[in-house]
């Protein structure tokens, strides 16, 4: 109708709930025009069993009006995609419901502001470039959390962005990101995350890390004045499975002028 006319024609678009957003049937909600899209929602559930989309160069994901969610049961089916340049997840606690599949894809970036987390009720995939967060946030991915049987495929994964292009994100200093499947964690983008800390666990399953992971410290200049941080912490937690680190696959925990930061590796029915 005009309504949905309209919004296809919008610059920026923002959908705020005080409790859920309930999607029906299938569609795509943006394109190249719409330049910023703001979603807040304590819940996102797919109601009608269909595949929905939505496209802009900058999408905000958050529940700022703080709306109740909780993960919900039962089966899903159909995919929910967010396509856009910068992916920034904010702040609050988000569930994803009754969507097979959810797909975050950012070809500069995705990044969280403020403490905040992002629970998908099966799987979830980043498709992104890097991974960072801004100065002091705390931020957490939780996919799959009932450990539910997705056909062999891990229940989180962080995939590289083929042909990313543009200015890539750059994280704040001491950021914290703590990424949990229910069933293996793959990981071929890179984490960065200044002085940081990153935590990553599979409650079945594998942990694979075939990118940087980047936790080193540093020094930043302000002015005349040079001041050195401290490399921060990477913690890498299997429950039932391995934890595996192919070529590619670098945690970096060392500092230039400041110290070095901690890798704990735990797999204790694994290797």
């Amino acid at each position: 109708g005009a309504t949905l006319q309209n919004l296809q024609l919008a610059e920026s678009i923002a959908l705020r709930s005080y409790s859920s957003l309930d999607l029906y049937g299938s569609g795509v909600l943006g394109g190249d025009q719409l330049r910023k899209l703001t979603i807040s929602a304590g819940d996102i559930v797919n109601q009608g069993g269909g595949n929905v989309g939505f496209v802009a160069d900058s999408i905000f994901l958050n529940n700022e009006k703080s709306a109740p969610g909780r993960l919900q049961t039962g089966p899903g089916s159909g995919s929910l995609t967010f396509h856009g340049k910068t992916i920034t997840l904010g702040t609050g606690a988000t569930f994803i419901n009754r969507f097979s599949n959810v797909l975050l894809s950012a070809t500069e970036g995705i990044t969280s502001v403020g403490v905040g987390d992002l629970t998908t009720q099966y799987r979830l995939v980043l498709r992104t470039p890097v991974l960072t967060g801004s100065a002091g946030s705390v931020r957490t991915i939780l996919a799959n959390p009932s450990g539910s049987d997705l056909g062999g495929l891990p229940s989180l994964v962080l995939e590289q962005q083929p042909g990313a292009k543009g200015t890539l994100l750059q994280g704040g200093l001491g950021a914290t990101v703590n990424l949990s499947g229910g069933i293996g964690v793959d990981i071929s983008s890179d984490i960065i995350l200044p002085g940081g800390a990153l935590s990553v666990s599979a409650a079945g399953g594998n942990i694979i890390v075939s990118s940087p992971l980047d936790v080193s410290g540093g020094s930043r200049s302000f002015y005349d004045v040079t001041r050195y941080y401290d490399a921060g912490e990477v913690r890498l937690t299997a429950d039932k499975g391995s934890v595996i680190l192919t070529s590619n696959g670098i945690v970096n925990v060392s500092s230039t002028g400041g110290n070095a930061g901690l890798l704990a590796i735990s797999a204790p029915a694994g290797s």
